[in-house]
Parts: C-alpha cells; structure tokens; sequence
C-alpha cells in the first residue's frame, strides 16, 4: 500500500490550525493517490469544518470514507459526499438510535458503491446505483430495508445483518431469490424472530457460508429449509456471541445436517458447551472435515473433557469416506492484545503442558492438532 493512501484523522478536542496545517500536509504528500479516509471527530463542528475544507479539496480522489462521529455533525458532512469516484462508505453514528437515523440523502445517484458499513443509517439515504454494490454491513435496519438491499444489490455477495429491527409493523418480508450472495451473517440478540423471517423470505442458490449466534437457525425450519430451498453449495457455519439465548433450541437440533464442511466456534459459554459437545460428538454434523475454536471455546470444551473425545475423530483414508471425521483441526488466538496474553497464560498453564506432551506446539496465530 503506498504511502500517504490511507488518512487516519481523529480529533477528540477543538482542532487548533496547526493540526488542520499538518491535514493540508498529508494530503498533498499523497499527490494523486486514490485516497481511504479515517474520520473520527469529536463534538465540534468548528473542527468539522477545518477537515472539510481540507479534505474536500481531494475529493475526486476519495475512494474509501469512513466517517464515525454524532449525528449532528454527520447532517453537516452528508452534502459533500456525492463524489462519483467514491467505492467504499462507512458511517458509525456514535451514540445514534435506531429511531433517530439519518433520514438526509446521503449520496448522489451517480456514486456506485462496492461496500457498505452502515449503523443507525436510512437505507433511503443511500441515492446510489447498486450494481457494484459486493458487500453490506447494516446494523439496525429494519425489514423493510433489508428487503429493499436484497432486491436492489443484485451484485451482493456478502451481506452481515446485525440486530434487525421490527418496523415498520405489520410489514412482512416478500419472498425473494439472490443469485449471488455468497455468505450471510446474521446476529439477533434482541430480535430473533425478525432474523427468522430473513432466513424464511430468501433463496440463496450460491449460499457457502453462514455465520450466526442462535442455535435456533440451525433447527429444521430454518437454515436447513433454506439450504433444501436454495440447494445451495453451504458447507461453512461460523457461530458467535456466545450463541445468544439459544440453550433452549438445542432440543430442535436432532436431524443431521449434513453438507457442512467447515465448522467455526468463535465464542461459547460453560452453559452451552456439553450441548455443542453432544452436536460435535453425536454426528450433526456428519460431513464436517475442519473444526476451528477459538481459545475461549477450546477451553470450555478441554474442560468438559471433549477434546480427546474429538481427537479420536483420526482421518479417514484419502479414498474413503468422510464419515464424519476430521481432517483439520484448529485452535485460533484472539489476535488483540489481551487475546494474545490469554494465548501465552493458557500455554504456560497445566493445559499448555498436556498439549506439549501430546507434542502440540504454538504457532503464528494458535496452534493445530493432527
């Protein structure tokens, strides 16, 4: 990446000229480089004003924004965003609510945007083309917004719905094919009946991943009617945020589910664990070649005694079937400071010796077993 493209400007107090000098500075540094801002301001619209008037002197070179600031200010900033050049748009409207979104319209019609990250945005404020659009982030919009990103976004092939929102009432999602997304994240803490609806209204012929945090999608009526749907090719499930409130749905989850390749546990809590240890080691998963945990998830499992259990699972043959054994299997570090120190306590610990002995060695990023 060449230097003076990527611009982080993040000003927590009043801006004094010398800070705006050093912005004029970085961007003529950055001659005529295609340009990803960084903007984080704070609550002041004076120092808004001094990086607009610095940073909309480049701004037919702007090809990322990523704008985190009230929502006062983000009125202030919406009418010099319309630049065809723009590819990627990010706004975080800090300490926004989902009833006080940004209502303005935000772009002009001629930006065709490939990615979006959205919080707290009217999908009504977004006056572009859609067909670049190839990845989505929207966090709180409601059904009726995302039934217009799917239908608009022929081009999407990842789309990550966090919290969707009940309004407006009494709307129901229409049933809908898109062709060519690829993976669908959903995470509902609040709302899960809403995400129900989601998976019920769509069909997805080229769906690979999956990516949640109720166990109940996973029951019959939900992904698994999708992928009959949709026969689509999924084999990837990702699950975190320690599954939401799910403990309950784990009785629903008795048929195999078979296709799944690739299993990942991000985050798992010591009352969900012996039933994902049950959905491990029964065979839910019948085809499932890679097991990756992360360290959190690996600990509870080592704890209820399910990993040796799992490394039992020895690989198949080349030539012979799957069976549901595992080919790979993973422990991954958080790569944060703190995911990082727990990785090294964990390795100094009784544990890190009974993986020596079983002789597991760390590597860049966790270590593997086989």
């Amino acid at each position: 990446m060449p230097l003076w493209s990527t611009i982080h400007i993040k000003f927590e107090w009043t801006a004094p000229s010398s800070r705006i000098n050093i912005l004029h500075d970085w961007i003529l540094r950055s001659r005529t480089l295609p340009l990803t801002l960084y903007v984080d301001i704070g609550d002041s619209t004076e120092e808004l004003k001094g990086v607009i008037d610095v940073i909309s002197q480049c701004s037919n070179r702007w090809h990322s924004l990523c704008l985190d600031m009230p929502l006062e200010l983000l009125r202030t900033f919406h009418r010099y965003v319309h630049y065809i050049p723009l590819r990627r748009l990010r706004i975080f409207i800090r300490g926004g609510l989902a009833d006080d979104k940004l209502r303005v319209p935000f772009l002009n019609p001629n930006v065709s945007l490939e990615k979006i990250e959205m919080v707290d945005v009217c999908f009504k404020s977004l006056q572009n083309l859609w067909n670049r659009l190839s990845t989505a982030i929207v966090e709180c919009f409601d059904l009726e917004e995302i039934t217009q990103l799917f239908q608009l976004a022929s081009q999407m092939t990842y789309c990550d719905i966090l919290l969707p929102q009940c309004r407006p009432e009494n709307f129901s999602m229409p049933p809908i094919i898109h062709q060519r997304l690829k993976t669908l994240s959903l995470c509902s803490t609040r709302y899960s009946d809403f995400a129900a609806q989601i998976i019920n209204s769509l069909t997805l012929p080229s769906l690979q991943e999956f990516h949640c945090n109720e166990m109940v999608f996973l029951t019959p009526a939900y992904l698994p009617a999708l992928m009959h749907r949709s026969s689509c090719p999924l084999t990837r499930i990702t699950l975190f945020k320690n599954l939401g409130n799910s403990c309950s749905y784990f009785g629903g989850l008795q048929q195999p589910l078979p296709g799944v390749t690739d299993l990942v546990v991000d985050q798992v809590d010591g009352i969900l664990v012996l039933k994902l240890k049950k959905l491990l080691l029964e065979n839910f998963f019948p085809d499932l070649r890679h097991l990756t945990l992360r360290l959190r998830a690996f600990l509870f499992l080592w704890n209820a005694g399910a990993i040796p259990l799992l490394l039992d699972r020895k690989r198949p043959r080349p030539d012979g079937p799957n069976e549901g054994r595992l080919h790979k299997f993973l422990v991954v570090k958080d790569q944060s400071t703190t995911g990082i120190d727990k990785f090294d306590r964990m390795w100094k610990s009784d544990v890190g010796e009974q993986l020596n002995a079983l002789n597991i060695s760390p590597r860049e990023g966790g270590f593997e077993f086989f």
